[in-house]
């Protein structure tokens, strides 16, 4: 078993992340072809999901609003441990928020207009918060966009896993929007988001492509600035700090609405810590709760 997942993490760990404006070029082989949306197999590794499914003693959160996890499948360990951290709540639908990599549609918001199919079954749309969606002047619906966004398509097996009878919303949210537009779509959410029975999810990954020691001078830098809610410090930041800044914002002016900005920091590691494959170029991850 420990052999099995040291190969499977060495092949992973080819992929040390993803930054905005990087073209996606899946092969139709690597597609499950299904009805309606549909997630890559590129983007969920089934064998690396069981193997990194693990029964720890993990610290229960109730009334939990909204979390910060990484859509890195390297990091699946890391994900289990988020959900599992929360899974305890009864929540009717989740929302996903996420870097849309490509920003191929200008200042266009993407989301789609079906469920999701996924290993363990279909996640349905919210059709009552996709009606809300579409009130937002930026947000268009792009399926053809959507099924290949991993910002979403990782985390959607996580979800119909641990939540499965929740609905499902997902957003990719480009990174043309400046720091007005960020923050207005974070109220747009605390405002049409039923947060009774609802968790909003910021997809994120944090500093890309640097060596280990730049990566976690880089991420003290994030992490004061999340903490601080420095939101003008955080529009500056680049894919050294985090792959979607629009997104960052969005969350925490969302957690900051809805009243629910107390943040739990349950994880930090980098690729390396996880894998130490290359030390000159890695991913880091931060898990939130809030």
């Amino acid at each position: 078993m420990i052999k099995k997942l040291i190969i499977i993490l060495m092949m992973v760990s080819m992929f040390t992340g993803c930054a905005v404006a990087e073209i996606q070029n899946p092969s139709k082989s690597a597609i499950a072809e299904q009805s309606g949306l549909y997630i890559r197999l590129s983007d969920f590794d089934e064998a690396l999901f069981w193997v990194t499914l693990k029964d720890k003693e993990l610290q229960s959160y109730g009334d939990v609003k909204g979390i910060i996890s990484t859509h890195h499948t390297l990091a699946s360990e890391l994900i289990h441990d988020l959900f599992q951290s929360i899974q305890d709540n009864s929540y009717e639908s989740i929302v996903i928020i996420g870097p849309d990599h490509n920003s191929r549609e200008g200042l266009k918001i993407i989301t789609s207009d079906a469920g999701w199919n996924t290993p363990f079954g279909t996640l349905e749309l919210n059709e009552s918060y996709h009606q809300k969606l579409l009130q937002h002047p930026y947000m268009t619906v792009n399926n053809a966009i959507m099924k290949n966004e991993h910002s979403s398509g990782a985390i959607i097996p996580y979800v119909k896993y641990y939540f499965p009878d929740a609905t499902i919303n997902t957003i990719a949210i480009p990174a043309t929007l400046n720091l007005n537009e960020s923050q207005d779509l974070g109220v747009f959410l605390s405002e049409m988001i039923d947060d009774e029975n609802t968790l909003l999810i910021a997809s994120l990954d944090f500093s890309h492509y640097l060596t280990v020691p730049e990566a976690y001078r880089m991420d003290e830098i994030t992490l004061k600035a999340i903490q601080e809610k420095n939101y003008r410090e955080i529009m500056r930041f680049t894919n050294d700090n985090v792959d979607s800044p629009q997104t960052l914002i969005a969350f925490l002016t969302y957690v900051n609405e809805t009243g629910y900005s107390h943040e739990i920091l349950l994880d930090h590691k980098n690729s390396y810590d996880l894998v130490p494959a290359d030390y000159h170029s890695t991913t880091s991850y931060f898990s939130f709760i809030y």
